[in-house]
């Protein structure tokens, strides 16, 4: 699936989540726009952060993020959707 310049898998997960809630897009685009406004460079702490697409929009948008959860297969969700975002090269600490 595509959101954005973000691509990412969705498949149902052992509990039958797809990997991502689209009803936080609203928080993905207030995000991605604080970001690019800001002069500085941001270091953003996404807890919780699953599948990993607000930890990608976060650092396309020139963040530096470090990425928590407790779901080893969740990290690796994300992980597999920074290399499918082409988005390899941004800091994301998982």
């Amino acid at each position: 699936m595509k959101y954005k310049n973000i691509l990412f898998y969705a498949k149902l997960s052992p509990f039958k989540h797809t990997g991502v809630f689209p009803e936080q897009s609203l928080h993905w685009d207030w995000m991605q726009e604080l970001i690019e406004k800001e002069k500085r460079q941001l270091n953003i702490l996404n807890l919780f952060g699953y599948t990993g697409i607000a930890s990608l929009i976060a650092a396309s948008a020139g963040a530096t993020v470090t990425h928590v959860d407790a779901s080893y297969p969740a990290i690796g969700w994300g992980r597999e959707n920074q290399k499918l975002s082409g988005l390899e090269e941004k800091p994301i600490r998982w």
